[in-house]
């Protein structure tokens, strides 16, 4: 080898090298992080295009987020870094996959007709027949899962399953006045159940009633209960469609307080540590206060445009436009600060934890992405799946 052929040899892995490195700069999206911007978190790219699927939900639990497709399969992604940890294929003999249960070692997929039970490193064990279509996934504690399901005549059934039992025969069931097609809560042992007849009850782990001291042992209204209901320590939370908002008393099933909201609720109210946040139609999402206010609670105030809670933190409550475009909305004035700008992603869940946010686009692109609320994170704007920023 010649030195002339050498040193052209040499010049041409220089340049090489000094172009891949200018590449790398060009479409290297990490970099200092402006204050009032979405970074991403981590991507869980699943593609499911090559099976001719799409994303339909997506679901946080405890140190997951399942993707739930069209197809009725289920993706576990790790909540921590988003890396995939199994693929669940969920019989659902021609019905809907529903939210995941965690049971301990187990974990139930609820479908419309049976409980689909799996161990925690995806492999399905066994499978519960139901002896009615379910309406909403269900809660459970130990051995477990209790769940609405409904019959023919309009009359629902919360049914108390033991997911151990060799036979798929319930531990106990107690008939509803209406149909059950929201989730019910689980607080403490007493498991709280809505119906489209406008009742809300309050049953113990062996089946009896909680609320004892009320007519029927039932809290009636004129309306539905069709959302799911949610039940911490400051109380129960049911939306109805006489358009309240009611808060009961776990214990008695009394009014502690309630918003009328002028318009049928059939969206569960979100409820975090401090906040309850409900969409109204018309009026949009409206922020209410959990300890202050009167019995009658008036929202600290609303954002028409917005259509789901997202997150919130101790600033921010972080919510989603009809168009998908996120808003970062200051917790105390209701004042929008900062938005998104971009549409691309089109399933969103609610997130009452933690202040990140989940996101996924009908392909299968997944996205945990966090809010940054000061200068001087580095990171990626949220959302670079092209080259041009997209970023709040």
């Amino acid at each position: 080898m010649t030195k002339h052929l050498v040193c052209l040899m040499t010049a041409l892995i220089a340049i090489g090298g000094c172009k891949h490195t200018v590449d790398q700069k060009k479409v290297s999206p990490v970099g200092p992080l402006p204050a009032g911007s979405f970074a991403r978190q981590w991507t869980a790219e699943l593609d499911f295009t090559k099976e001719k699927d799409n994303a339909r939900s997506l679901h946080p639990l405890d140190k997951w987020v399942f993707v739930h497709t069209r197809r009725n399969v289920s993706y576990c992604l790790d909540r921590a870094g988003g890396a995939l940890q199994f693929i669940a294929d969920v019989d659902v003999a021609g019905g809907v996959l529903r939210e995941p249960i965690r049971m301990g070692d187990y974990l139930v997929y609820p479908t419309s007709s049976t409980l689909e039970i799996f161990n925690l490193q995806g492999r399905v064990l066994k499978s519960v027949p139901l002896d009615s279509p379910t309406g909403a996934s269900g809660v459970g504690e130990g051995n477990i899962v209790y769940i609405g399901v409904n019959q023919l005549r309009g009359y629902g059934r919360v049914l108390a399953m033991d997911i151990t039992r060799p036979a798929a025969v319930p531990r106990w069931s107690v008939l509803t006045r209406g149909a059950i097609t929201g989730r019910p809560a689980f607080y403490e042992r007493t498991i709280f159940v809505g119906s489209d007849d406008g009742s809300l009850l309050a049953l113990t782990t062996d089946g009896t009633a909680h609320w004892v001291g009320l007519p029927n042992h039932i809290f009636s209204t004129r309306g539905q209960f069709l959302s799911d209901i949610y039940a911490d320590e400051t109380g129960v939370y049911a939306a109805n469609t006489d358009s309240k908002l009611y808060v009961l008393d776990r214990n008695t099933g009394k009014i502690l307080w309630q918003y009328y909201s002028g318009s049928a609720l059939k969206t569960a109210p979100e409820v975090t540590a401090t906040t309850v946040y409900q969409y109204v139609p018309g009026t949009g999402i409206v922020a209410l206060d959990k300890a202050a206010g009167g019995y009658n609670r008036e929202p600290k105030w609303n954002v028409k445009s917005a259509v789901q809670f997202l997150s919130d933190d101790d600033t921010h409550a972080y919510l989603r436009k009809q168009d998908n475009t996120l808003l970062a909305v200051d917790k105390q004035t209701g004042k929008i600060d900062f938005t998104s700008k971009t549409r691309k992603f089109s399933v969103f869940t609610s997130n009452t934890t933690t202040p990140i946010i989940y996101a996924a686009t009908p392909e299968g692109a997944v996205v945990a992405i966090r809010p940054v609320l000061a200068p001087g994170e580095t990171g990626e704007i949220v959302l670079r799946l092209e080259e041009t920023p997209l970023g709040g």
